[in-house]
This record gives C-alpha cells, structure tokens and sequence, in this order.
C-alpha cells in the first residue's frame, strides 16, 4: 500500500490522522510517518487499513434505508418507502 493510497482511505473515511492511528492501535507519529512516506507502510497495518475501510463501509451501506424503515409510518413520505 501507497502513502497515497493511505491517505486517500483515511479522507474516505473522513478521519483525522489520530482517529486512523487509534483505529489501527499505533501511535500517531507512526502512522504520519506511514501516510508522509517516510516509513514503508507493513503488510500487516495495510491490512487494518482495508480491513477498517471494508467494515466501515458495510456499516454504512443501506443506512439511509434503515433509518426510513425505523421511522413512524406517518413521518416518511410514501417516495422514500
């Protein structure tokens, strides 16, 4: 994995650098030196990293669906349903 390729996940996932080293369980000068280019980026952390992206995205996908499905049948207009 690329700096750019970390750094581009990261803003996909609209984290701050900490909240990405947090999410990895890394310092937060270990991963700047990752995303700077400074450090190779290890197999293993590119791995958190796509693991982090791949769960955040399962999350997220269907949420608007579910939060119309939970909703009272007479706050949502019958379009969304």
């Amino acid at each position: 994995m690329t700096k750019k390729e970390l750094r581009i996940i990261r803003k996909e996932l609209k984290y701050a650098m900490q909240d990405m080293a947090d999410e990895l369980q890394i310092a937060k000068s270990t991963y700047a030196r990752y995303e700077d280019g400074t450090a190779a980026v290890p197999e293993d952390v590119a791995g958190k990293v796509r693991a982090v992206r791949d769960r955040n995205k399962a999350f997220f996908h269907g949420m608007t669906q579910r939060i119309i499905d939970h909703l009272p049948a007479g706050m949502c207009p019958n379009a969304l349903r």
